[in-house]
């Protein structure tokens, strides 16, 4: 008897999947909710845009007018959750990440992170992921 395969997922399906999962990765370990999870792939690279991500104490820290401690704080969250997301979105894109980027606006509570892949991962999409040209420079 064949072995039945079942059809990978959309490119949406898998920005859902990440998202729902970043989600509960900041719940476990920050404590923190974010209010909204954007997830979008182009091709081999995927935009994270965290709404509300800032936890209860950077909040309270910046109210106290401590910005700098805030700073620090992030920016060690920012590392520390590096190589938690990475491996998630890893094992549930099938490809390994190459580069990670991310960064924190307090002004905005904002956190927005930039994977790149080594490869785009296998889904069954029912809309093409945008494909962008490098704009280079030319001197002239």
């Amino acid at each position: 008897m064949a072995e039945i395969k079942e059809a990978p997922q959309t490119a949406q399906q898998l920005e859902q999947s990440l998202s729902r999962a970043i989600e509960s990765l900041y719940i476990s370990k920050l404590g923190q909710q974010p209010s909204q999870i954007t997830c979008q792939f182009f091709e081999a690279k995927l935009a994270i845009v965290l709404e509300e991500s800032l936890t209860h104490l950077e909040q309270l820290l910046i109210g106290a007018e401590q910005n700098k401690t805030a700073q620090r704080m992030r920016a060690t969250l920012n590392r520390s959750l590096q190589n938690r997301i990475s491996r998630l979105l890893e094992e549930m894109a099938g490809v390994a990440v190459i580069d990670f980027l991310s960064s924190t606006t307090f002004a905005t509570r904002r956190t927005g992170i930039i994977v790149v892949f080594q490869d785009a991962p296998a889904v069954n999409n029912p809309y093409v992921i945008p494909k962008y040209k490098s704009l280079k420079s030319t001197k002239d």
